[in-house]
């Protein structure tokens, strides 16, 4: 008996009723709200919100070919670029003579293109010093330095047209 007056305390009760009815209520949940109990009623303008859906809740063999297009969707949701508006420059090889403490080097974009990426390779006399989108970003610019040896360095930019 004293063993279990150590064991039943309030504190011990109230958790094991608490864990009862959580357990309890979802096997309930799951029995009331049976297959296809949600449907457009329930999916009203404005309910449903990314934080709202599991992640992988919804996946694209439960959705009906065609259901779901970009004018159904919030703008910027559907997300990708028109391959035939994206163009890849490279700037002619240029040479960084030795000891260079910064010589620049820019792949500029087609007139109206803006640059969205870039690229460069240096070789191994030569180490990059910064890189980036111009200044009016209508190409991607690199600085190089280089020892005591010159070297030759190309650089590319990904543009993008409006």
């Amino acid at each position: 008996m004293r063993r279990a007056s150590r064991v039943l305390t309030p504190a011990n009760v109230i958790a094991c009723v608490a864990l009862f009815v959580a357990l309890g209520g979802t096997g309930w949940a799951g029995q009331v709200i049976g297959h296809g109990a949600v449907g457009s009623v329930q999916l009203k303008a404005g309910a449903v919100t990314p934080s709202k859906i599991a992640s992988n809740a919804v996946t694209s063999s439960k959705i009906a070919n065609r259901a779901v297009t970009k004018t159904k969707l919030a703008a910027g949701v559907v997300g990708g670029v028109d391959p035939s508006k994206i163009t890849k420059v490279d700037a002619p090889i240029a040479a960084v003579p030795s000891n260079s403490t910064g010589t620049v080097v820019t792949a500029t974009c087609p007139a109206g293109s803006k640059a969205v990426s870039g690229g460069w390779s240096a070789g191994l006399y030569a180490h990059q010093l910064s890189e980036g989108p111009s200044a009016d970003g209508a190409g991607w610019t690199v600085s190089f330095a280089t020892g005591t040896s010159p070297a030759s360095v190309s650089v590319s930019a990904m543009c993008l047209a409006p």
